[in-house]
């Protein structure tokens, strides 16, 4: 009789496990279309020129950029023409500096409409 009753205890304790498990393909199923739900928001030159310069005077930061790219703070830029760096690395250069000015912002994309590439060019005030 001893032998029969821990099995009748293991089988109530398996059926609690399962029941978790039940909410948990359901749980997990949007994980997968998590990255898809993330809808990226299609920003125009001029806007992230604006965003830019926003940054310099003080009133963005890096974080107002997420909506529109992909990759975020990590998305790389072409800067004047020869230097590679990231956008975190932009606005931590450009930030505050009231000299600086946005020149042009040129964003290249995929046929999908990815961001592929942005091209920014600034130029620095005689004091900047």
């Amino acid at each position: 009789a001893p032998k029969q009753e821990p099995k009748p205890e293991q089988k109530p304790e398996i059926k609690p496990e399962i029941k978790p498990e039940t909410p948990a393909p359901n749980a997990g199923s949007p994980s997968p279309s998590a990255p898809a739900a993330r809808k990226i928001l299609i920003i125009r030159n001029e806007g992230f020129k604006t965003k830019l310069q926003g940054v310099v005077d003080g009133q963005n930061d890096v974080q107002d950029f997420n909506a529109y790219l992909p990759e975020g703070a990590d998305t790389k830029l072409l800067v004047n023409g020869s230097k590679w760096m990231s956008l975190k690395q932009l606005c931590d250069e450009i930030r505050g500096r009231k000299k600086i000015t946005i020149q042009e912002v040129e964003i290249l994309r995929a046929e999908d409409n990815q961001i592929q590439r942005i091209k920014v060019k600034y130029k620095k005030g005689l004091f900047g």
